[in-house]
């Protein structure tokens, strides 16, 4: 219950972070969202196949699928945003 609570405040504080970096043109806020992103997809992804090699559900292959292809979107949007701040701040 304590480690949920932990994540979910670390969670808040992350997203928030992107948020403020958005609002204030700043790239560097945008940083500790794509990173963590970046590791949620990529243990998500380990702990599908580990799961399906021991169960041999293959369902969950589907719905683990559906989710990393919306991480993957929302990471790539959210990167794509990150360059581009960094480019508009490169020449102001």
């Amino acid at each position: 219950m304590l480690g949920l609570l932990i994540f979910g405040a670390i969670g808040l504080l992350i997203n928030g972070l992107m948020i403020y970096g958005i609002m204030k043109k700043s790239s560097g806020f945008l940083l500790p969202w794509i990173i963590v992103t970046i590791i949620d997809i990529v243990l998500e992804t380990i702990l599908t196949f580990v799961a399906v090699t021991l169960t041999g559900q293959i369902q969950q292959v589907v719905g683990s699928a559906v989710g990393l292809s919306l991480k993957g979107y929302f990471l790539n949007c959210v990167y794509s945003h990150y360059k581009e701040l960094q480019v508009s701040s490169h020449h102001a």
